[in-house]
């Protein structure tokens, strides 16, 4: 096998670009959508981090991985797992992302320029936590 390789690419190639050409149309959205994936849940994660530290303090960032995003993974694990029971798991995949889509395109139409310009959104405010309700939470806890 690496003899075969060495002498179709060439020894740079073979170590640097192993990829045939017809190779390429997959490789490439794929290579495109890791570096997406990868900006974006850094920037996110900076941005996370400076929002919530500015808002509430640093004291509530292991609030809200323990109490908040370890429970919804979880969940969110157990409702993959049975989707795929009941459906093909490229279906299931569909269904996982679809959900997430609606939540992005909510918060896009909760945007004040977008309701101004596009659609009225009824209840945009009661899917975002008010500053009365993180006072609430740091009280409790």
């Amino acid at each position: 096998m690496k003899q075969n390789s060495l002498s179709e690419f060439g020894t740079i190639r073979s170590f640097l670009w192993p990829i045939y050409g017809h190779e390429m149309r997959k490789f490439v959205p794929m290579l495109l959508m890791l570096f997406f994936i990868s900006f974006n849940y850094t920037i996110l994660r900076n941005m996370k981090d400076a929002v919530v530290v500015t808002n509430a303090g640093a004291e509530v960032i292991p609030f809200i991985k323990v109490w908040t995003l370890l429970p919804i993974a979880i969940l969110l694990t157990v409702v993959f797992n049975k989707l795929s029971d009941f459906f093909s798991q490229e279906n299931a995949f569909y269904m996982m992302v679809s959900g997430f889509l609606q939540r992005f395109v909510s918060a896009i139409t909760e945007c004040k320029l977008f309701r101004k310009y596009f659609a009225a959104w009824p209840k945009g405010n009661g899917l975002h936590v008010s500053s009365l309700d993180i006072d609430f939470l740091l009280c409790i806890f």
